[in-house]
């Protein structure tokens, strides 16, 4: 019953039907060698019983005692799905509920109060002097708003986060005259696969907010790549000591509370932070 309870705990979550026949199959075999070892051995060098006669070959014992051996298999086999099943129901309310907190958050502060503040500053600065970029920044800071508060859902296309964030870096170029060394790179020809949504936007945010975005010598990049089913998302940065704002949108912690909700523990996110530099690895499976 343990082993067969183990077995699908360990391997049935991933799919992995291989190692969950094996799996059963061991703990059959286990089941009918430790009743033969307790009853043919144990208890004839104990008391010279035994439930089988001594000419009993193996291949028969194996044989009479196999259904005996699936039985408390079973047991453990049913035990798991329904432990399975109310951990997966658990599960989804959780995600359900971290869904609708997510649509507050993003409303509160996924797009950061001063950064949209000063964005409608800065356009309205553009309307005022007649730039021909007025109208594209509108377009830009409109485009944002109705994803995050209209196109709310589990996952995205990598392209269509991919294109939010550029038009956020494209508000937040407004907000300086310096040179911009901020870059997102990827060599994903297939845009189209799935990514949890807003998955990109707290990275980006947290790299212009404390990041030292204007620095030639050292540019802060964010690399995206396929590996194998697995999808790689890598940011480093030099950090800006001059920045007093610390607050971070939806936030690095809220992020990797939503990985685990949806991946269970199939993902991995670490960061890493000196005096002068941060950087932050995701891994997340390829929907």
């Amino acid at each position: 019953m343990i082993i067969s309870y183990g077995t699908l705990h360990r391997y049935y979550p991933s799919r992995n039907w291989l190692y969950c026949s094996l799996g059963l199959l061991v703990a059959i075999i286990f089941t009918i060698s430790l009743r033969y070892f307790i009853e043919q051995v144990i208890t004839k060098e104990l008391f010279q019983l035994t439930n089988y006669p001594h000419h009993y070959g193996v291949k028969n014992y194996i044989i009479d005692n196999y259904f005996y051996a699936f039985r408390y298999m079973t047991f453990g086999v049913i035990y798991y799905f329904v432990t399975y099943s109310l951990y997966k129901q658990k599960r989804e309310s959780e995600l359900l509920l971290s869904k609708q907190a997510m649509e507050m958050a993003l409303l509160k502060s996924q797009i950061n109060p001063h950064f949209l503040l000063n964005s409608m500053n800065n356009i309205y600065s553009l309307v005022f002097h007649k730039s021909d970029n007025a109208l594209p920044a509108m377009d830009k800071l409109t485009d944002i708003l109705k994803y995050s508060l209209y196109e709310t859902k589990e996952f995205e296309s990598l392209e269509r986060e991919l294109d939010i964030v550029q038009k956020y870096i494209g508000l937040a170029k407004l907000r300086t005259t310096l040179a911009w060394y901020y870059t997102i790179e990827t060599d994903i020809k297939d845009t189209s696969i799935l990514i949890p949504q807003h998955l990109l936007m707290p990275i980006v945010e947290n790299t212009i907010k404390h990041g030292d975005v204007s620095s030639e010598e050292s540019p802060a990049i964010t690399t995206i790549k396929r590996e194998g089913s697995k999808l790689h998302i890598c940011s480093n940065n030099k950090i800006n000591t001059s920045l007093k704002d610390k607050t971070g949108g939806i936030g690095l912690s809220n992020l990797e509370r939503r990985l685990q909700l949806l991946y269970d523990n199939d993902y991995t996110m670490d960061s890493n932070l000196t005096a002068d530099y941060y950087s932050l690895n995701i891994i997340i499976p390829i929907k």
